[in-house]
């Protein structure tokens, strides 16, 4: 009767073991099966919509991207003027003496073209004015805004609607040289020709900052 315990008590353990291996061996085969058709036609339209969200937002994450870049650049060359009055020890100029070297001017836009600016010199400082006043003869360097992008508007604190705009640094500091009485802040306006509502603002301030806002021009009137 013992034997027949043993036996049966054997054979229950066997065939729990059976069971257990029987389901894992059935789940490693559904497993292996992979997804059904249901679970694949979900997976390919979140996919789907995935890549449409993707594709839609994609000009216009290029256009921002370009735009910025644009800016940037633009800033970068105001700040290439402050570095030559920091820099020159002498004059570059050939239409001027070796000494009346007295700044650099950077000319927004330069012209009807709203797509170029210029590097200017400046005329040497008179006993008649204070001022900076730019040659209009020289031009040390000239720069073109390609793609679809262009210098919208420039301003400066206290004067009306320019259509142009002349940012001059001193030698040998760099410090900024106002070309009138009014103090020298500027904003300058870099939009996208099809849709000028997509604007980036490269601010100088009289102090010598220069930097690049989404939304806030420093000169509050440039809008």
């Amino acid at each position: 009767m013992f034997s027949f315990f043993k036996k049966f008590r054997n054979q229950k353990l066997t065939a729990g073991f059976n069971k257990m291996r029987s389901q894992t061996f059935q789940s490693r085969k559904n497993w292996r099966a992979g997804f059904s058709l249901i679970e694949m036609l979900v997976v390919v339209s979140i996919f789907t919509i995935v890549t449409a969200v993707v594709l839609a937002n994609l000009p216009s994450f290029r256009d921002k991207s370009s735009l910025d870049l644009v800016a940037q650049e633009i800033a970068i060359q105001i700040r290439g003027a402050q570095t030559y009055a920091m820099s020159t020890l002498y004059d570059t100029n050939p239409n001027a003496l070796e000494t009346s070297l007295f700044a650099y001017a950077i000319v927004l836009p330069d012209g009807v073209d709203k797509q170029s600016f210029k590097l200017r010199y400046t005329d040497p400082p008179s006993d008649s004015s204070s001022y900076c006043v730019v040659d209009q003869t020289g031009v040390k360097e000239a720069y073109v805004i390609k793609g679809n992008f262009e210098i919208g508007k420039v301003c400066q604190e206290g004067v009306t609607n320019p259509s142009s705009i002349s940012i001059c640094f001193k030698r040998l500091n760099g410090q900024l040289w106002p070309t009138n009485s009014n103090p020298a802040n500027y904003s300058i306006i870099v939009w996208s020709k099809v849709d000028n509502t997509k604007r980036r603002y490269v601010n100088v301030a009289s102090n010598g900052q220069i930097y690049v806002s989404n939304n806030e021009p420093l000169v509050s009137s440039c809008i």
